[in-house]
Order: structure tokens, then C-alpha cells, then sequence
């Protein structure tokens, strides 16, 4: 689970003297509240990042150029309120968007897995907000699939076709089994020229319809 959560012991431990008896989840912890009123406050002490990243994102509006960004610290050094404030700031402009992606120890090995997380939260956005399918794992698979093709229409419309069903395998979705796919399966490397070409070509579209800001979080 990602949110704290408060629990209580059902019963004893069936395991060796070690184990811990199972929990029973009770109620989200005040943790969140309190999480929630902190995106709230002001955020404090960090002006010159602010006016850093406020400065880019305005420059690339202006002349519709390219910027990066480089935010490092330690933790608990204000980098999530950071990227907190560029999203909310991303959110006010119109015509804009942001996506964020996340490294995580899931996909420390996995080839675009960053890219992977900015697409699975966008498609999570889309579902929440603009009535999307769902492509989460708890969907079923056709849901999932139409919950991919919303993700890749919002930035191709009608030329979505080549690029779903690679997408589609970088999210983890079950895709129809197609004859390009096919061969892609059996050639880890075509899969990987595949993928890339399907990512460039996803962000081409958006870039097409709107300023794109791409937040990744946790890089190690």
C-alpha cells in the first residue's frame, strides 16, 4: 500500500515464535490529512528553486524551446513539495500539462520504466478526471486496452494505431497479438527500437497539441 494506514492483530500467529500475527487494515491513518495539509501550505525557504523552475517553464511558453531542470537534495529536502508546486503551476497555464514519473525499486531493472510511470499516472489522471477506461491491473483486459488507447488518442487522435499495442506491452497490458508484435517478442531488440519509436512519437503528438512538462522523481 502507498498510504499510511492504521490496522490491528486478528488473532495469533499460525507461524514460527518470529512471525508477526496478520492485521486487519481499520482506517487511512491521519497521516494523510495531514499529508494533504501540507501540499496546502505555503511552501517556504525554497525562492530561488521556485523562480528557477517558474523562469524555464516561462521561457519554454515564450519561445517554444526545450529546458531542463535539475533538482538534487537530500531527502526530506522539499524536492516532492517542489515538484508539487511545478504541477500545480503546469496546471494553471492553459494549454499545458504535465506528466510525472517515478523511479521505483519495481522497475530499477527495467528498460523505460520512468516512462512507463509518467504514462501509468497520466492514464490513472485520465481515468479519475476525464472518464477514461481504466488500465490499471485491476481492470479487466479489455478495459485496460481501451483505457491504452485513450492514453495514446489524447496525444495521436486517428493515428494511434502503431503505437497501442507497443505502449500497450510497456504498461504491462495484455495486447491483441499482432503480427508486428509478434516479431518484436521474439527480437528483444527490435522490442526495444519498437518501444523507443512509439515513446518519441507519443511526445511528438503532445508536444503538437500542447506544452509538455516531463517531471521525473527519484532518480538514482
Amino acid at each position: 500500500l502507498e498510504i499510511p494506514f492504521d490496522s490491528a492483530p486478528v488473532g495469533c500467529s499460525t507461524g514460527g515464535m518470529r512471525q508477526r500475527p496478520p492485521l486487519r487494515v481499520l482506517r487511512a491513518s491521519d497521516e494523510v490529512a495531514r499529508r494533504a495539509a501540507r501540499v496546502d501550505r505555503p511552501l517556504l525557504g525554497r525562492k530561488q528553486e521556485l523562480d528557477l523552475i517558474h523562469g524555464s517553464f516561462a521561457d519554454v511558453i515564450r519561445e517554444r524551446r526545450g529546458r531542463a531542470v535539475l533538482i538534487t537534495g537530500p531527502a526530506g529536502s522539499g524536492k516532492t513539495r517542489l515538484r508539487q508546486a511545478l504541477e500545480r503551476m503546469v496546471a494553471e497555464q492553459p494549454g499545458a500539462r504535465a506528466l510525472t514519473g517515478r523511479a521505483s525499486p519495481r522497475r530499477a531493472h527495467t528498460a523505460l520504466g520512468l516512462m512507463a510511470s509518467a504514462l501509468e499516472r497520466r492514464a490513472q489522471q485520465g481515468a479519475a478526471a476525464l472518464g477514461w477506461s481504466s488500465s490499471d491491473a485491476h481492470a479487466t483486459v479489455v478495459e485496460r486496452r481501451h483505457g491504452v488507447r485513450h492514453l495514446i488518442e489524447e496525444s495521436l487522435g486517428a493515428r494511434s494505431d502503431d503505437c497501442v499495442e507497443f505502449l500497450g506491452q510497456l504498461l504491462g497490458v495484455p495486447m491483441p497479438e499482432t503480427p508486428r508484435l509478434a516479431a518484436a517478442r521474439k527480437d528483444p531488440q527490435l522490442m526495444a527500437d519498437r518501444l523507443r519509436t512509439s515513446l518519441h512519437e507519443y511526445f511528438g503528438g503532445l508536444t503538437e497539441r500542447s506544452t509538455v512538462v516531463l517531471i521525473l522523481e527519484d532518480l538514482q
